[in-house]
């Protein structure tokens, strides 16, 4: 189930997202990516119901935006990464509750 508002599938990409970064790589990236797109879907079915097709546009979000550049090491960077880019300054979450929620401790 979609746990984010027009989030699709097991990492919650949203179709813009989905669309913009398939716009901005360079072709062999889109094309190695969209060898997994089933086109008898829409881009929806795709992200919430097709296993491969939405880890490749996982991997290919992380890569054009150099995410996998960050230091995510410990649980305090993680739980920083996620308020930044996941719960924003305007969301209710914490660094401090991501660290309890997963397991850590403050």
């Amino acid at each position: 189930a979609s746990r984010c508002p027009g989030g699709y599938g097991i990492f919650q990409i949203h179709t813009a997202s989905a669309n913009y970064v398939l716009k901005k790589t360079t072709e062999p990236m889109r094309s190695a990516v969209m060898a997994f797109y089933d086109s008898s879907r829409t881009m929806e079915q795709n992200l919430e119901n097709n296993v491969r097709f939405s880890v490749a546009m996982c991997a290919l979000y992380y890569h054009e935006h150099g995410l996998e550049k960050r230091n995510l090491t410990t649980m305090r960077k993680r739980g920083e990464f996620w308020k930044d880019k996941y719960n924003t300054v305007k969301g209710a979450g914490t660094v401090s509750a991501y660290i309890k929620r997963n397991g850590g401790s403050v």
